[in-house]
């Protein structure tokens, strides 16, 4: 199924103009509970825009545990940073409520950032806005906080 204009999320829609030249390359997707669209240490295939369901943001912890460190619904998007040059993932992404998202493939949205300042403003607000919720998570987990260079602190 192809994309409309009125299907980019809320926080996407102000840049809907400068969104134009992806339509062609959105698809709408079904993604299912327990799906997993990221791993970590794997290639990034493609960016969610989901329409409904959620999906967990999961970072994998020493000692084989696992802390969810945000959620992607109806607001957000997975994976946009390859716009940017990301090509491996860091994180699970894993499906908690099955529903739809729009589905670029990874180079098609490169291509798009390259071509336009502005979805690269994007992609550097979204990713600055994701990265302070996560913090925010682990903090409110209690899960330690690591300063590059220094090691493990605890969670204050």
């Amino acid at each position: 199924m192809f994309a409309s204009e009125t299907m980019f999320p809320g926080a996407f829609r102000a840049y809907s103009a400068d969104l134009t030249h992806l339509r062609r390359h959105l698809r709408e997707v079904p993604i299912e509970q327990g799906e997993m669209l990221e791993e970590p240490g794997h290639p990034v295939e493609a960016v969610y825009f989901p329409q409904t369901g959620m999906i967990s943001l999961i970072v994998q912890m020493p000692e084989d545990s696992s802390v969810e460190v945000g959620t992607v619904g109806s607001e957000g998007a997975l994976g946009m940073a390859v716009g940017l040059g990301s090509r491996v993932s860091f994180i699970c992404a894993l499906v908690q409520v099955s529903g739809t998202a729009l589905c670029i493939p990874t180079s098609a949205f490169r291509a798009a950032a390259g071509q336009s300042g502005r979805i690269r403003d994007l992609i550097v607000r979204h990713s600055s806005a994701t990265a302070g919720r996560a913090a925010r998570y682990r903090l409110a987990a209690n899960v330690p906080v690591v300063d590059e260079g220094r090691g493990p602190e605890p969670a204050k």
